[in-house]
Protein backbone atom coordinates (compact mmCIF):
# COMPACT_ATOMS: atom_id res chain seq x y z
CA UNK A 1 0.00 0.00 0.00
CA UNK A 2 1.22 3.53 -0.83
CA UNK A 3 0.62 5.83 2.14
CA UNK A 4 1.19 9.56 2.21
CA UNK A 5 1.26 12.14 4.96
CA UNK A 6 1.57 15.93 4.98
CA UNK A 7 3.38 17.76 7.78
CA UNK A 8 4.99 21.23 7.87
CA UNK A 9 8.29 19.94 9.25
CA UNK A 10 9.62 16.51 10.13
CA UNK A 11 12.51 17.17 12.51
CA UNK A 12 13.92 15.30 15.49
CA UNK A 13 14.12 18.38 17.73
CA UNK A 14 10.50 19.42 17.05
CA UNK A 15 7.16 17.93 18.09
CA UNK A 16 7.03 16.38 14.61
CA UNK A 17 9.67 13.87 15.78
CA UNK A 18 6.73 11.48 16.30
CA UNK A 19 6.59 10.88 12.54
CA UNK A 20 10.29 10.04 12.37
CA UNK A 21 9.68 7.45 15.09
CA UNK A 22 6.75 5.88 13.22
CA UNK A 23 8.17 5.83 9.69
CA UNK A 24 10.45 2.77 10.11
CA UNK A 25 7.50 0.72 11.41
CA UNK A 26 5.25 1.83 8.54
CA UNK A 27 7.97 1.14 5.96
CA UNK A 28 8.17 -2.51 7.01
CA UNK A 29 4.78 -3.06 5.42
CA UNK A 30 4.15 -0.11 3.08
CA UNK A 31 5.68 2.52 0.82
CA UNK A 32 5.49 5.88 2.61
CA UNK A 33 5.60 9.38 1.06
CA UNK A 34 6.06 12.46 3.24
CA UNK A 35 5.24 15.93 1.88
CA UNK A 36 6.95 18.50 4.09
CA UNK A 37 8.86 21.77 4.24
CA UNK A 38 11.98 20.37 5.95
CA UNK A 39 13.04 17.02 7.31
CA UNK A 40 15.67 14.76 8.85
CA UNK A 41 16.22 11.79 6.59
CA UNK A 42 15.48 8.31 7.97
CA UNK A 43 17.62 6.53 5.33
CA UNK A 44 14.96 4.03 4.43
CA UNK A 45 14.44 2.93 0.82
CA UNK A 46 10.66 2.72 1.31
CA UNK A 47 10.32 6.27 2.70
CA UNK A 48 10.26 9.18 0.24
CA UNK A 49 10.36 12.87 1.18
CA UNK A 50 8.86 15.54 -1.09
CA UNK A 51 9.50 19.26 -0.67
CA UNK A 52 6.58 21.62 -0.01
CA UNK A 53 7.86 25.23 -0.09
CA UNK A 54 7.29 27.26 3.06
CA UNK A 55 6.76 31.00 2.56
CA UNK A 56 6.47 34.00 4.90
CA UNK A 57 8.06 34.57 8.27
CA UNK A 58 4.63 35.41 9.70
CA UNK A 59 3.47 32.25 11.49
CA UNK A 60 -0.23 32.47 10.60
CA UNK A 61 0.31 33.27 6.92
CA UNK A 62 2.83 30.45 6.79
CA UNK A 63 0.34 27.97 8.27
CA UNK A 64 -2.49 28.89 5.89
CA UNK A 65 -0.31 28.96 2.76
CA UNK A 66 1.29 25.62 3.60
CA UNK A 67 -2.14 24.00 3.81
CA UNK A 68 -3.22 25.53 0.48
CA UNK A 69 -0.01 24.55 -1.35
CA UNK A 70 0.03 20.99 0.04
CA UNK A 71 -3.59 20.51 -1.02
CA UNK A 72 -2.87 21.71 -4.57
CA UNK A 73 0.25 19.52 -4.84
CA UNK A 74 -1.62 16.47 -3.58
CA UNK A 75 -4.31 16.84 -6.25
CA UNK A 76 -1.72 15.68 -8.81
CA UNK A 77 -0.64 12.64 -6.75
CA UNK A 78 -2.09 9.16 -6.50
CA UNK A 79 -1.93 7.19 -3.23
CA UNK A 80 -3.89 4.42 -1.58
CA UNK A 81 -4.28 6.30 1.69
CA UNK A 82 -3.69 9.83 3.00
CA UNK A 83 -3.02 10.35 6.71
CA UNK A 84 -2.44 13.82 8.14
CA UNK A 85 -3.22 16.36 10.82
CA UNK A 86 -6.47 18.06 9.75
CA UNK A 87 -4.95 21.56 9.57
CA UNK A 88 -2.11 20.55 7.21
CA UNK A 89 -4.02 19.23 4.21
CA UNK A 90 -7.64 19.30 3.03
CA UNK A 91 -9.57 16.02 3.10
CA UNK A 92 -7.16 13.34 4.37
CA UNK A 93 -8.58 9.81 4.50
CA UNK A 94 -7.45 9.56 8.11
CA UNK A 95 -7.28 12.68 10.27
CA UNK A 96 -4.75 12.48 13.10
CA UNK A 97 -5.86 14.65 16.02
CA UNK A 98 -3.08 15.53 18.46
CA UNK A 99 -4.60 18.89 19.38
CA UNK A 100 -8.14 20.25 19.10
CA UNK A 101 -8.12 23.90 18.03
CA UNK A 102 -11.82 24.30 18.79
CA UNK A 103 -11.27 22.90 22.28
CA UNK A 104 -8.36 25.25 22.85
CA UNK A 105 -10.35 28.27 21.54
CA UNK A 106 -13.25 27.43 23.86
CA UNK A 107 -10.87 27.08 26.79
CA UNK A 108 -9.35 30.51 26.03
CA UNK A 109 -12.83 32.07 25.91
CA UNK A 110 -13.64 30.49 29.27
CA UNK A 111 -10.45 31.94 30.77
CA UNK A 112 -11.08 35.36 29.24
CA UNK A 113 -8.01 35.13 26.99
CA UNK A 114 -7.97 36.85 23.58
CA UNK A 115 -8.26 34.70 20.46
CA UNK A 116 -5.70 35.08 17.67
CA UNK A 117 -6.07 34.44 13.93
CA UNK A 118 -5.02 30.82 14.28
CA UNK A 119 -7.65 30.19 16.97
CA UNK A 120 -10.36 31.60 14.70
CA UNK A 121 -9.39 30.01 11.38
CA UNK A 122 -7.82 26.68 12.35
CA UNK A 123 -10.94 25.15 13.83
CA UNK A 124 -12.88 25.93 10.62
CA UNK A 125 -10.38 23.87 8.59
CA UNK A 126 -10.25 21.31 11.38
CA UNK A 127 -14.04 20.85 11.42
CA UNK A 128 -14.23 20.55 7.63
CA UNK A 129 -11.56 17.84 7.52
CA UNK A 130 -12.94 15.88 10.47
CA UNK A 131 -16.32 15.64 8.80
CA UNK A 132 -14.83 14.73 5.41
CA UNK A 133 -12.33 12.16 6.77
CA UNK A 134 -13.13 8.47 6.50
CA UNK A 135 -11.73 7.90 9.98
CA UNK A 136 -10.15 9.86 12.85
CA UNK A 137 -7.34 8.98 15.24
CA UNK A 138 -7.51 10.83 18.58
CA UNK A 139 -4.39 10.80 20.74
CA UNK A 140 -6.16 11.11 24.10
CA UNK A 141 -9.52 10.51 25.77
CA UNK A 142 -9.90 14.28 26.17
CA UNK A 143 -9.29 14.98 22.47
CA UNK A 144 -11.83 12.28 21.58
CA UNK A 145 -14.42 13.93 23.85
CA UNK A 146 -13.75 17.34 22.26
CA UNK A 147 -14.11 15.98 18.71
CA UNK A 148 -17.49 14.50 19.60
CA UNK A 149 -18.63 17.55 21.56
CA UNK A 150 -17.58 20.39 19.25
CA UNK A 151 -17.96 18.73 15.85
CA UNK A 152 -20.71 16.18 16.44
CA UNK A 153 -18.57 13.32 15.16
CA UNK A 154 -19.98 9.85 16.03
CA UNK A 155 -17.86 7.76 18.38
CA UNK A 156 -17.56 4.85 15.93
CA UNK A 157 -15.65 7.11 13.53
CA UNK A 158 -12.89 7.73 16.12
CA UNK A 159 -10.12 5.41 17.29
CA UNK A 160 -8.17 6.30 20.42
CA UNK A 161 -4.42 5.82 19.87
CA UNK A 162 -2.04 7.69 22.20
CA UNK A 163 1.17 9.49 21.39
CA UNK A 164 4.23 7.34 21.94
CA UNK A 165 7.71 7.54 23.39
CA UNK A 166 11.11 6.11 22.50
CA UNK A 167 11.57 3.87 25.54
CA UNK A 168 15.14 3.00 24.48
CA UNK A 169 16.21 6.65 24.50
CA UNK A 170 14.21 7.77 27.52
CA UNK A 171 15.00 5.37 30.34
CA UNK A 172 16.46 5.42 33.86
CA UNK A 173 20.24 5.03 34.01
CA UNK A 174 22.16 5.39 37.30
CA UNK A 175 25.55 5.86 35.66
CA UNK A 176 24.26 8.55 33.30
CA UNK A 177 22.46 10.22 36.21
CA UNK A 178 25.78 10.67 38.02
CA UNK A 179 27.54 11.74 34.83
CA UNK A 180 25.00 14.38 33.80
CA UNK A 181 24.63 15.79 37.31
CA UNK A 182 28.37 16.39 37.33
CA UNK A 183 28.15 17.88 33.83
CA UNK A 184 25.46 20.40 34.82
CA UNK A 185 26.87 21.16 38.27
CA UNK A 186 24.08 19.50 40.22
CA UNK A 187 24.91 17.75 43.50
CA UNK A 188 24.16 14.02 43.74
CA UNK A 189 22.21 14.82 46.92
CA UNK A 190 19.97 17.43 45.33
CA UNK A 191 16.34 16.71 44.42
CA UNK A 192 15.75 17.94 40.88
CA UNK A 193 12.29 18.99 39.70
CA UNK A 194 12.00 19.09 35.93
CA UNK A 195 9.69 21.25 33.80
CA UNK A 196 9.70 20.94 29.99
CA UNK A 197 7.76 23.21 27.62
CA UNK A 198 8.05 26.22 25.34
CA UNK A 199 4.72 27.89 26.10
CA UNK A 200 5.48 28.63 29.75
CA UNK A 201 2.17 30.37 30.51
CA UNK A 202 -0.05 27.65 29.08
CA UNK A 203 1.94 24.93 30.78
CA UNK A 204 1.80 26.67 34.19
CA UNK A 205 5.46 27.29 35.04
CA UNK A 206 4.72 30.15 37.45
CA UNK A 207 2.85 27.75 39.74
CA UNK A 208 5.88 25.45 39.90
CA UNK A 209 8.16 28.39 40.76
CA UNK A 210 5.77 29.53 43.50
CA UNK A 211 5.48 25.97 44.84
CA UNK A 212 9.28 25.72 44.99
CA UNK A 213 9.37 28.99 46.95
CA UNK A 214 7.01 27.53 49.55
CA UNK A 215 9.36 24.60 50.13
CA UNK A 216 12.20 25.91 52.27
CA UNK A 217 14.76 23.32 51.26
CA UNK A 218 17.85 24.46 49.36
CA UNK A 219 18.54 20.91 48.15
CA UNK A 220 15.42 21.02 45.96
CA UNK A 221 16.18 22.56 42.54
CA UNK A 222 14.05 23.32 39.48
CA UNK A 223 15.34 22.89 35.93
CA UNK A 224 13.31 24.52 33.14
CA UNK A 225 13.86 23.17 29.60
CA UNK A 226 12.39 24.63 26.42
CA UNK A 227 11.00 28.07 27.14
CA UNK A 228 12.69 31.09 28.70
CA UNK A 229 11.21 34.56 29.10
CA UNK A 230 11.52 37.77 31.08
CA UNK A 231 8.20 37.31 32.92
CA UNK A 232 9.22 34.05 34.58
CA UNK A 233 12.80 35.15 35.21
CA UNK A 234 11.42 38.26 36.91
CA UNK A 235 9.24 36.06 39.13
CA UNK A 236 12.31 34.01 40.09
CA UNK A 237 14.21 37.21 40.90
CA UNK A 238 11.31 38.62 42.90
CA UNK A 239 11.11 35.45 45.01
CA UNK A 240 14.93 35.36 45.31
CA UNK A 241 15.10 31.81 43.99
CA UNK A 242 17.91 32.35 41.45
CA UNK A 243 20.12 29.73 43.09
CA UNK A 244 17.40 27.08 42.91
CA UNK A 245 15.97 27.68 39.41
CA UNK A 246 17.93 26.92 36.23
CA UNK A 247 16.63 28.04 32.81
CA UNK A 248 18.42 26.04 30.09
CA UNK A 249 16.29 27.00 27.07
CA UNK A 250 16.08 24.72 24.02
CA UNK A 251 18.35 21.71 24.35
CA UNK A 252 19.25 19.04 21.80
CA UNK A 253 19.80 16.16 24.22
CA UNK A 254 16.70 16.51 26.37
CA UNK A 255 17.09 12.91 27.63
CA UNK A 256 20.10 14.06 29.69
CA UNK A 257 17.83 16.28 31.77
CA UNK A 258 15.23 13.58 32.32
CA UNK A 259 17.86 11.08 33.48
CA UNK A 260 19.27 13.47 36.10
CA UNK A 261 15.85 14.54 37.45
CA UNK A 262 13.83 13.08 40.34
CA UNK A 263 10.30 14.11 39.37
CA UNK A 264 8.41 15.94 36.61
CA UNK A 265 6.08 18.81 37.52
CA UNK A 266 3.58 19.98 34.91
CA UNK A 267 0.52 22.05 36.01
CA UNK A 268 -0.59 22.66 32.42
CA UNK A 269 -3.82 24.35 31.34
CA UNK A 270 -4.38 22.57 28.02
CA UNK A 271 -2.71 19.78 26.03
CA UNK A 272 -3.36 17.35 23.20
CA UNK A 273 -1.13 14.70 24.72
CA UNK A 274 2.18 16.08 25.94
CA UNK A 275 5.27 14.27 24.66
CA UNK A 276 7.14 15.66 27.66
CA UNK A 277 4.99 13.77 30.17
CA UNK A 278 5.51 10.54 28.23
CA UNK A 279 9.27 11.10 28.10
CA UNK A 280 9.30 11.79 31.84
CA UNK A 281 7.35 8.62 32.66
CA UNK A 282 9.54 6.53 30.34
CA UNK A 283 12.57 7.97 32.14
CA UNK A 284 11.14 6.69 35.41
CA UNK A 285 10.02 10.04 36.80
CA UNK A 286 6.89 10.37 38.94
CA UNK A 287 4.66 12.94 37.19
CA UNK A 288 2.84 15.66 39.13
CA UNK A 289 0.40 17.22 36.65
CA UNK A 290 -2.99 18.81 36.35
CA UNK A 291 -5.85 16.87 34.79
CA UNK A 292 -5.58 17.58 31.07
CA UNK A 293 -5.77 15.76 27.75
CA UNK A 294 -3.16 13.03 27.98
CA UNK A 295 -2.27 13.26 31.66
CA UNK A 296 -5.48 11.43 32.59
CA UNK A 297 -4.51 8.68 30.10
CA UNK A 298 -1.01 8.31 31.50
CA UNK A 299 -1.16 8.90 35.25
CA UNK A 300 -2.58 6.37 37.69
CA UNK A 301 -3.15 8.73 40.60
CA UNK A 302 -0.98 7.81 43.55
CA UNK A 303 0.78 5.00 41.65
CA UNK A 304 3.01 6.62 39.03
CA UNK A 305 2.33 10.25 39.92
CA UNK A 306 -0.36 12.65 41.04
CA UNK A 307 -3.24 14.17 39.10
CA UNK A 308 -3.99 17.67 40.37
CA UNK A 309 -7.43 19.29 40.29
CA UNK A 310 -5.93 22.69 41.06
CA UNK A 311 -2.79 24.69 40.28
CA UNK A 312 -2.54 26.17 43.77
CA UNK A 313 1.19 26.33 44.62
CA UNK A 314 0.43 25.00 48.13
CA UNK A 315 -1.09 21.82 46.68
CA UNK A 316 1.81 21.32 44.24
CA UNK A 317 4.30 21.95 47.05
CA UNK A 318 2.62 19.34 49.27
CA UNK A 319 2.89 16.65 46.56
CA UNK A 320 6.55 17.50 45.97
CA UNK A 321 7.31 17.37 49.71
CA UNK A 322 5.53 14.03 50.00
CA UNK A 323 7.81 12.50 47.35
CA UNK A 324 10.91 14.17 48.75
CA UNK A 325 10.29 12.81 52.26
CA UNK A 326 9.27 9.31 51.15
CA UNK A 327 12.13 7.86 49.11
CA UNK A 328 10.48 4.42 48.90
CA UNK A 329 7.28 5.92 47.49
CA UNK A 330 9.31 7.84 44.92
CA UNK A 331 11.10 4.65 43.84
CA UNK A 332 7.80 2.75 43.60
CA UNK A 333 6.28 5.48 41.44
CA UNK A 334 9.41 5.55 39.30
CA UNK A 335 9.17 1.83 38.55
CA UNK A 336 5.45 2.02 37.82
CA UNK A 337 5.90 5.06 35.53
CA UNK A 338 8.47 3.16 33.50
CA UNK A 339 6.34 -0.01 33.35
CA UNK A 340 3.28 1.85 32.02
CA UNK A 341 5.33 3.75 29.43
CA UNK A 342 6.88 0.57 28.04
CA UNK A 343 3.65 -1.44 28.06
CA UNK A 344 1.23 1.13 26.64
CA UNK A 345 3.17 3.94 24.99
CA UNK A 346 6.28 2.56 23.26
CA UNK A 347 6.38 3.45 19.56
CA UNK A 348 6.18 -0.21 18.52
CA UNK A 349 2.83 -0.54 20.33
CA UNK A 350 1.49 2.74 18.93
CA UNK A 351 2.64 2.00 15.36
CA UNK A 352 0.88 -1.36 15.38
CA UNK A 353 -2.41 0.30 16.38
CA UNK A 354 -2.10 2.95 13.66
CA UNK A 355 -1.29 0.32 11.02
CA UNK A 356 -4.43 -1.58 12.06
CA UNK A 357 -6.48 1.57 11.36
CA UNK A 358 -4.77 1.94 7.95
CA UNK A 359 -5.73 -1.61 7.00
CA UNK A 360 -9.28 -1.19 8.25
CA UNK A 361 -9.87 2.06 6.32
CA UNK A 362 -8.27 0.69 3.17
CA UNK A 363 -10.58 -2.35 3.25
CA UNK A 364 -13.78 -0.38 3.96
Amino acid sequence: MKITTVIKHCLRHKSSHFLLELLPYFAKHHEVHVFTGEWNDVKNKRVFFHKIPVFFSNFYLQEILFTVISTIVMKFQSFDLTWAQPTRYLSPDIAHMEFCYKGWAEYKKKMGLPLNIQDILSHVIEGYNLNKARHIIATSIGIKREIMKFYGIPENKITLIPNGVNTNKFKPDKKKRIKFRKKFGVSQRDIVLLFVGRNLKRKGLKYVIKALHIIKNNKIKLVVCGGDDKEHRNLVNKLKENKRVMFVGDVKNIDEYYVMADMFVFPTFYEGFSFATLQAASSGLPVIATIANGTEDLIENGKNGYLLKTRKPEVIANKIKLLVKNNNLRKKMSRRAREIAVKKFSWSVVAKQILNVFEKVKCD
